[in-house]
């Protein structure tokens, strides 16, 4: 059964149920109010369904004034933190797919999957990232200049960066795990190992990424924790 079908059921019964308060507090109170009893115990019966419909109407419009736009209020918080957090995602799947497709070596992530991969690149060869332009003086033509790897890891660590800043007044408003795992991101040892070395691969001889493996798997796999986080919130909160 689709959301949709389950919101519509769900609201329709609560219309219908506070119709029928309002109907019994309308009945015993004014319309039936000083009629003789029925049966032996009517009253109690009455004063029963009185009770439970005036609950039931104090309950609802508690529900209108106060739960309703709770909810609206923390799916609007939760939308505008998994949009950057999509992002924070989206770079590790650039990573990925941009090694595989400069590698041809594909397959399930992997300990020696990534291993593979980061063994394949040069950080001082061109990445799929443009930098910058400029117009060749012989042929009159646009030219791309392209960043190295190096460059290329470290734009897409500043990009997660930025946009986990823009979380920052919202976090203590949000799940504690995924406030966790975003910091677990931010300060693994990829990045500031990436700080310290491939912001200065000019200084660096190595001609692989593979002394990068391990911690390229540790960003990995937190990334990945991330992503299944924000899918259980996605759905607690019926983000699309």
């Amino acid at each position: 059964m689709s959301n949709n079908i389950k919101n519509f059921i769900y609201n329709n019964v609560l219309n219908i149920l506070l119709v029928a308060a309002i109907t019994i507090i309308i009945t015993t109170q004014f319309i039936f109010y000083n009629a003789p009893e029925w049966f032996e115990g009517g009253d109690r019966v009455c004063n029963v369904f009185y009770n439970l419909s005036l609950s039931y109407l104090v309950s609802y419009i508690f529900y209108l004034v106060a739960f309703l736009p709770e909810k609206r209020s923390k799916k609007m918080i939760h939308s505008y933190i998994l949009k950057h957090v999509g992002i924070i995602i989206s770079s590790k799947s650039n990573i990925i797919n941009d090694m595989q497709q400069k590698t041809g070596i594909n397959g399930q992530i992997s300990e020696n999957h990534i291993k593979e991969l980061v063994s394949a690149i040069n950080p001082h060869s061109e990445a799929p990232l443009v930098v910058n332009t400029y117009n060749d003086p012989q042929t009159g033509k646009l030219k791309l200049i392209y960043a190295n790897w190096a460059q290329y890891l470290v734009y897409y660590i500043d990009i997660s960066r930025n946009s986990a800043k823009k979380l920052y007044p919202y976090l203590a408003l949000v799940d504690t795990d995924l406030v966790q795992i975003i910091n677990d991101v931010l300060e693994c040892s990829y990045f500031y190992t990436a700080d310290q070395v491939l912001r200065h691969i000019d200084k660096v001889s190595n001609q692989d990424l593979s002394t990068f493996s391990n911690i390229i798997y540790e960003y990995v796999m937190l990334v990945e924790k991330l992503e299944i986080k924000a899918n259980e919130i996605k759905k607690i909160y019926k983000i699309k």
